[in-house]
């Protein structure tokens, strides 16, 4: 026996873990895995959708909700990556490896799900309350700025945890179980509320800040034609934070149940069931974006149903001899 194989077996618990049963694996399994290429598809179909179209190209907020719908889409690829590991080998040190290679990317890109949407809370925040400074300053190109921003700042705290999982969680524990076995209780719950919790309280502060603004000044809601960039502004609002709703709603079960039983080697078996539903809702949260976009933009809902009837704008131009010419433009 080599030297890992016997820190594995070392470090593992003696006592048999409880398992479900074949049939519920392979169901859990296909399950992901359809929901995985939604993801895949929903997300892929937004980044076209927004690149494509010139209405929702021209916004600065769609420039997130790109950043979003790709760190969504790599969710995911990951997801898919991971239960193609699964499904091929039965060998336990292999997939406890995958899943540990795979947490790094997958956690970054919750982390930077997150912190999008504080920057699409702020982008909202000063569209409502300093609507004039906003169509001035606020440009698609400074959007890419902060998105690309983010991203590098998330890379680099993915590669510092990494880093702390090589040179300090022994190889055994590493292969043995999930990120709350792998830490400290005090570690755990600092990179839980610094990378994930402050940003989500730092989106309701600012979109509770938007909501007293609007309420004092009740612009939005007069129906008058001046008032309707407000309006639409408002609907945006509206729309980013029911994302940000349904991301508080996905990750609130597994913050509840993961404490429970996560620093114990052995665990029940409905522990499990109920850990392997919170993970499910935790993916669920990177397919419903697409859903909330065609539900409550029109502009989306008409650029999803031209790209999934495979339609194009089509301008139309006569000329002074009578003949006609179509050509295709952006969407």
């Amino acid at each position: 026996m080599d030297i890992v194989t016997d820190i594995i077996y070392t470090e593992l618990p003696t006592v048999e873990q409880e398992r479900p049963s074949e049939a519920y694996i392979v169901g859990r399994m296909a399950f992901i895995m359809i929901l995985a290429c939604f993801i895949i598809f929903g997300n892929s179909t937004t980044i076209y959708a927004v690149i494509r179209t010139k209405e929702l190209r021209k916004m600065p907020t769609n420039i997130y909700v790109i950043s979003l719908a790709v760190t969504d889409t790599l969710v995911g690829v990951f997801i898919i990556c991971l239960q193609s590991v699964q499904a091929s080998t039965t060998n336990e040190v292999i997939i406890r490896n995958s899943i540990y290679w795979a947490r790094a990317p997958y956690y970054t890109t919750v982390i930077a799900s997150t912190c999008t949407l504080l920057a699409i809370a702020i982008d909202r925040y000063i569209a409502i309350v300093h609507p004039l400074f906003y169509k001035r300053r606020m440009t698609p190109k400074r959007a890419i700025l902060v998105s690309v921003a983010i991203w590098i700042a998330e890379l680099a705290i993915a590669g510092g945890t990494s880093c702390y999982y090589g040179s300090v969680v022994p190889i055994g524990r590493i292969l043995a179980g999930n990120l709350v076995d792998l830490l400290p209780a005090d570690v755990y719950l600092g990179i839980v509320l610094s990378q994930i919790c402050l940003p989500v309280i730092g989106n309701v502060i600012v979109y509770a800040a938007i909501f007293i603004s609007i309420y004092k000044r009740k612009r939005v809601f007069q129906n008058t034609d001046n008032t309707k960039p407000d309006k639409r502004a408002a609907a945006v609002t509206k729309m980013m934070m029911l994302i940000l709703g349904y991301l508080i709603f996905a990750w609130l079960p597994y913050f509840c149940i993961a404490p429970l039983y996560g620093y114990d080697d052995i665990k029940p078996l409905w522990y499990i069931y109920l850990s392997h539903l919170s993970i499910i809702l935790l993916y669920t949260n990177s397919a419903v974006n697409p859903i909330i976009y065609s539900w409550m933009n029109r502009d989306f809902r008409k650029a999803y149903k031209r790209i999934l009837t495979c339609k194009a704008n089509m301008a139309v131009e006569v000329s002074p001899n009578n003949t006609v010419k179509v050509e295709t433009t952006d969407m």
